[in-house]
C-alpha cells in the first residue's frame, strides 16, 4: 500500500450505518414542521417523492463510485469523464456544502438545547456568548475524533445509529397511542393543504422537497460515495449503503411526519398551514409532546437533539478533510502539506476545515439561512453521476460492472431531470449565487491555466464542463423569469425537462481529452481493486 493511501477499514454494514447516520440528523426535528407549513399535510407526498428521487440519483451514482472506488466520490469521477475545471468545481461546492452542515447541525442542537434551558433552567436561554462557546467546542470534538481514522469514525456510528434509530420510532408509537386511532386515521386533518380545494400543489411540494429540509436530510446517502476509498468491498458496499440508507431512512421521515401532522392541535391551524404555530415550537417535537401531555418522553426528545445532529455533524466533519485531500490526487491543483498520519488521516486538512467550520456558524444567522444554496449546490453536483455513467458506457465498456443500471439512459434522464427540478425550486437568489459563485471559478481557473503556459490545451480542459455551466445559467435565467411572470407547474416541468435532456446529450459528446479511451485504468478502479482482493486471499 502506497504510504499516502487510504485505509480500507470499512465494512458494508458499518458504511450503510455512516450514511444513515448522516441522513438521519436535525432533519427529523425540524423539517416535519418547516414542511409542513410550505405544503400542508402533502408534506407526507415531498417525503415520499423525496425518497424516490434519491434513490433514483442513489442508483446511478452507484454504479460510476464502485469503477472509481476512491474518496472524494463523485469529484474524482468528474475529473476522468469531464475535465480537470468540473473536478475541481464539483469538489469546491461538496467543500463548501460539508463545511456548513456540521454548523447547520450544531445549531439544531443549539436550538433545542436553549428551548430546553428556557423551559427547565434559564429563562432567557444561553445568550450569544454562550452559544458561540458550546457551539465552537461542539465542532471541534467532532472534527478532532477523525484524527483516528475511518476504523474510529465507523464505530462511533454504529454507538450512535441505535439510539437515532430507536427515538423517533418510539415517538411515533407514543404520540400514535396517545392521540388514539380514530384520531390517527382522521381525514380531517389530511383536507387543509394550502391551495385550491383537491387540487395537488406541485410547485409548494417541489419547494417543500427543495427548502424545508426533505433532499438536504437525504443528502447524506452521499457519503457512501467519499467513504469509497476506504470501503473493504466497494463493489457491494457501495450500492448496500446507498440504497439501504434511503428506504430505511424514507420510511421513518414520512412516519415522522404523518405522526406530526396529526399531532398538530387543530387551533394551531387557525391561520391555515402556512402560519402553523404552537407553544414551544422553536422544538417541535418537545412542544406538541408537552400539548400531549408526554412529558415523561422529553428528556428522550432533548437528549436525541443532542446526539442525532452531533452524529451528522460527526460524519460531515469526516467528509470534508477527504474531499480536500482529493484535490490533491490527480488534479492540476496542488495544496501542500496533506499528509496522512499513520490512521490514513490528514491533520492539516482536519484542522483547515475546523476553522472554516467556526466561521460559517458565526455567519450563520439560523437554520434555515443559506439552504437554499446548500441544496442547490450538492444536488446540482448530483447530476454529474448519469452524465459520468453514459460517458463511462461509451469509453470503458470494458471495465467490469458489479452494480449495473438497467436502462440506463432513462435512469440518467430521471436523475439529471429531479436534480434540475429540485435545484429550480431553491429559487432565483440561490441560482443567481451559484451563477456567480461558478463563472468567478471559471475565471480564476482560466488564468491560473494561463500562468502555467497551457493556453493551447484552456479549450480542451474547459469544455468537458460546459453542459454543467449551461444547467445552471439556464435554470437560473427560467427562475429569473419566474420571479417576472409565475409560469404554472406544467410549464416549469416542460422548461426543465427540455434543458435537462439538452445538457444530458451535451454532457455525452462533450469529453475534455479525446485519448481518455487509452487512458490507463485510474488508481484505485474496479479491476484494480479486485485484483488485491483475490491477492489478499
Amino acid at each position: 500500500m502506497r504510504p499516502n493511501a487510504l485505509k480500507r477499514e470499512i465494512s458494508k454494514t458499518q458504511l450503510l450505518l455512516i450514511s444513515f447516520a448522516a441522513i438521519f440528523g436535525s432533519g427529523w426535528l425540524f423539517s416535519p414542521l418547516y414542511a409542513a407549513q410550505m405544503a400542508g399535510p402533502f408534506a407526507l407526498l415531498a417525503w415520499a417523492l423525496g425518497a424516490v428521487i434519491s434513490i433514483v440519483i442513489g442508483i446511478t451514482m452507484a454504479e460510476v463510485v464502485v469503477l472509481y472506488p476512491k474518496s472524494g466520490g463523485l469529484s474524482t469521477i468528474a475529473q476522468e469523464t469531464h475535465g480537470s475545471f468540473l473536478s475541481l468545481l464539483l469538489t469546491i461546492f461538496n467543500l463548501v456544502v460539508f463545511i456548513i452542515l456540521p454548523a447547520i447541525e450544531v445549531r439544531a442542537v443549539l436550538q433545542y438545547f436553549s428551548s430546553f434551558m428556557k423551559t427547565s433552567f434559564l429563562p432567557s436561554g444561553l445568550g450569544q456568548v454562550g452559544q458561540s462557546g458550546l457551539a465552537f467546542c461542539l465542532l471541534t470534538l467532532v472534527t478532532l475524533v477523525n484524527l483516528y481514522g475511518a476504523k474510529v469514525t465507523a464505530k462511533i456510528t454504529q454507538g450512535v445509529v441505535f439510539f437515532k434509530l430507536m427515538t423517533p420510532v418510539l415517538i411515533c408509537f407514543a404520540f400514535s397511542y396517545t392521540l388514539g386511532f380514530d384520531r390517527m386515521i382522521d381525514s380531517s386533518h389530511l383536507g387543509l393543504a394550502p391551495g385550491e380545494a383537491g387540487a395537488i400543489p406541485w410547485t409548494q411540494i417541489f419547494q417543500a422537497i427543495a427548502t424545508s429540509g426533505i433532499i438536504f436530510s437525504f443528502n447524506g446517502f452521499n457519503q457512501a460515495t467519499l467513504f469509497a476509498g476506504e470501503a473493504k468491498n466497494p463493489q457491494k458496499a457501495i450500492p448496500f449503503a446507498i440504497l439501504g440508507s434511503l428506504l430505511i431512512s424514507g420510511l421513518l421521515y414520512f412516519a415522522i411526519q404523518y405522526v406530526f401532522i396529526m399531532a398538530v392541535p387543530t387551533e394551531s391551524l387557525a391561520g391555515g398551514w402556512q402560519n402553523l404555530s404552537f407553544p414551544g415550537d422553536d422544538g417541535p417535537f418537545a412542544g406538541l409532546a408537552v400539548a400531549l401531555g408526554l412529558g415523561g418522553i422529553l428528556s428522550i426528545i432533548y437528549l436525541d437533539s443532542v446526539l442525532s445532529p452531533l452524529g451528522t455533524a460527526f460524519t460531515y466533519a469526516s467528509a470534508a478533510p477527504r474531499l480536500l485531500f482529493s484535490l490533491t490526487e490527480g488534479s492540476t491543483i496542488e495544496i501542500p502539506g496533506l499528509k496522512l498520519n499513520r490512521h490514513g488521516i490528514s491533520p492539516a486538512a482536519l484542522a483547515i476545515t475546523l476553522v472554516l467550520e467556526c466561521l460559517a456558524f458565526v455567519l450563520l444567522p439560523n437554520l434555515k439561512a443559506m439552504i437554499a444554496l446548500l441544496v442547490a449546490a450538492f444536488v446540482l453536483g448530483y447530476t454529474v453521476a448519469p452524465a459520468s455513467l453514459l460517458v463511462l458506457r461509451k469509453i470503458r465498456p470494458e471495465l467490469p460492472r458489479p452494480f449495473r443500471v438497467k436502462w440506463a439512459p432513462f435512469f440518467c434522464y430521471l436523475s439529471i431531470l429531479f436534480s434540475n427540478l429540485m435545484v429550480f425550486s431553491c429559487g432565483w437568489i440561490a441560482l443567481r449565487n451559484l451563477m456567480v459563485f461558478s463563472g468567478f471559478f471559471l475565471v480564476i481557473y482560466l488564468i491560473f491555466l494561463a500562468k502555467r503556459e497551457i493556453r493551447n490545451d484552456i479549450y480542451s480542459i474547459v469544455k468537458g464542463s460546459g453542459w454543467f455551466l449551461f444547467q445552471i445559467f439556464s435554470l437560473g435565467a427560467l427562475s429569473f423569469h419566474q420571479t417576472q411572470s409565475t409560469m404554472d407547474f406544467k410549464t416549469i416541468l416542460a422548461w426543465v425537462a427540455f434543458i435537462s435532456l439538452l445538457a444530458l446529450i451535451f454532457a455525452t459528446v462533450t469529453r475534455p481529452n479525446p485519448r481518455i479511451r487509452s487512458a490507463p485504468s485510474p488508481r484505485g478502479s474496479t479491476r484494480q481493486v479486485v485484483a488485491q482482493s483475490e491477492g489478499k486471499k
